[in-house]
């Protein structure tokens, strides 16, 4: 993994850029996709207008914290894939790992490759000490990511009607 610039970083398969508003069409596609967005903390769209939001509010967070959701583009095909970041919860003074793909991009590694490259940048580059997750009870393949990475369980939390599992890990436990 490498850093390009700032705000995009490289991995074998994987760019993962800055959100702007030519990924608007891979953002909606997304984001509209309730069997995707059930398993993310994200917000379920139902127009372009809630993905520009989307885009000013990660834009934000690169400017004030150095972090934020990325775009994740597949190399060879030049396509859109998924989102893979950081969200900053401020009640709990936490940052969150956060990551999505389409559906037809499900179990082909994307996310353990792309989310070791958020977190190598936030502990190497931005010396965050912990990062935290959640992921349903009930979400194999992302419990599977997270166990890839490092995390460790700390408790199952209920959000509304929602159970999730709360995980996190620290700098010296990451896997680079």
């Amino acid at each position: 993994m490498r850093n390009i610039d700032f705000f995009t970083l490289e991995t074998e398969r994987l760019f993962l850029k800055k959100m702007s508003l030519e990924h608007s069409d891979g953002l909606y596609c997304l984001l509209s996709d309730l069997n995707i967005v059930k398993y993310t903390e994200d917000v379920l769209v139902s127009d372009l207008a809630q993905i520009k939001t989307i885009i000013d509010i990660n834009q934000h967070l690169y400017k004030q914290f150095g972090f934020g959701k990325w775009i994740v583009i597949n190399k060879q095909t030049n396509q859109f894939v998924g989102l893979c970041g950081f969200k900053y919860y401020q009640s709990l003074n936490k940052i969150a790992l956060s990551y999505a793909f389409l559906k037809d991009q499900w179990h082909k590694g994307f996310a353990t490759e792309a989310s070791k490259a958020a977190l190598n940048y936030a502990f190497n580059d931005l010396k965050i000490n912990s990062i935290i997750a959640w992921s349903t009870p009930d979400n194999l393949a992302s419990l599977k990511v997270l166990e890839k990475l490092g995390f460790s369980f700390v408790q199952e939390e209920k959000w509304g009607e929602v159970n999730w599992n709360y995980y996190e890990i620290n700098i010296n436990s990451f896997k680079n």
